[in-house]
């Protein structure tokens, strides 16, 4: 059996700590979408998301989410206009929720720690940077 000398051993190391805390990169935040996409937070597993939904104004969409092996799947349980948005009817927001749906399953990659791309079933891009938060 060879035995390696300790600089490849650290170096092996590296490459693996590198590699793994790419794969567990956390979506834990706030993103902001780039094209009028609005923004979308991610916390423990749940998900807000914001932006337009024509033809009726801006609306906030809310549930759960999982992530696995880049795989995004959303899961909406609420749709609400946004602030400062006049009220929507049942019929919109379940039409808003259904067309959530519709986007799944979507297909999840980072960029970089701070910039992801989502793709959904139909091939529409979207890209969304972090926003950083104080504290």
């Amino acid at each position: 059996m060879r035995i390696l000398p300790i600089a490849a051993y650290v170096a092996l190391a590296s490459v693996l700590t590198c590699c793994a805390g790419k794969s567990s990169q956390s979506l834990d935040g706030l993103w902001s979408g780039k094209k009028g996409q609005g923004s979308i937070t991610f916390k423990d597993q749940n998900f807000s998301l914001e932006r337009d939904f024509p033809p009726g104004g801006r609306v906030v969409v809310a549930g759960t989410y999982t992530l696995n092996n880049g795989q995004l799947t959303l899961n909406p349980t609420s749709a609400e206009a946004a602030p400062g948005e006049s009220p929507i009817d049942d019929a919109r927001k379940t039409s808003v929720m259904n067309s959530i749906k519709a986007l799944n399953p979507m297909t999840q990659k980072w960029d970089s720690e701070d910039l992801m791309e989502v793709t959904d079933k139909s091939g529409t891009r979207y890209i969304y940077d972090r926003i950083p938060t104080s504290g």
